[in-house]
Formats: C-alpha cells, sequence, structure tokens
C-alpha cells in the first residue's frame, strides 16, 4: 500500500493501471477470453442466488496468478441463507 493510498484510502492512477495490466496478461496467459470470465461470474451469482442470500453488488469474480497457476478467484459476500 502506498502513502497515498494510507491517507486517502484511494489507489493511484499507477497502481490502478497496475492492477488492470495484471488482468489482461492473466487472460493472456490462460487463454480465457475476459467476457467468459464475466459469463461464469454471472452463472455462479445465479446459482449461488437461488440457495443463499448474497450481495451480488459487492461480488466480484477475477483470474489470479500464483506459483501454483491461474486460479479463478471469487469474492461473493454472503448475507445468510436462504428460507424456503
Amino acid at each position: 500500500m502506498g502513502m497515498w493510498q494510507a491517507l486517502t484510502g484511494r489507489k493511484t492512477s499507477r497502481e490502478i493501471a497496475k492492477q488492470r495490466l495484471e488482468k489482461v496478461l492473466a487472460h493472456d496467459r490462460v487463454d480465457i477470453p475476459p467476457g467468459m470470465l464475466t459469463m461464469l461470474s454471472e452463472e455462479m451469482l445465479k446459482v449461488m442466488s437461488s440457495h443463499l442470500d448474497i450481495d451480488t453488488e459487492n461480488a466480484s469474480v477475477f483470474l489470479k496468478r500464483g506459483s501454483a497457476g491461474s486460479r479463478i478467484v471469487a469474492e461473493i459476500p454472503v448475507r445468510g441463507r436462504k428460507r424456503r
């Protein structure tokens, strides 16, 4: 975290550009078109929301590259279980 972010709570344009570039490179390495990740994200949220009360507005699904390879990471806030 940079000093600017620590003071303002916002990321600098450099940090944002770096994150965007990392996402583009991750897509290229895995050969998944960006539209497919969006489609997968929407389908996962649809299935999960049929069983759980989730916060779809604050959910995010993204590709992450690590030493073990690339992976799809989903951060989906769960409010609770749906009553049937």
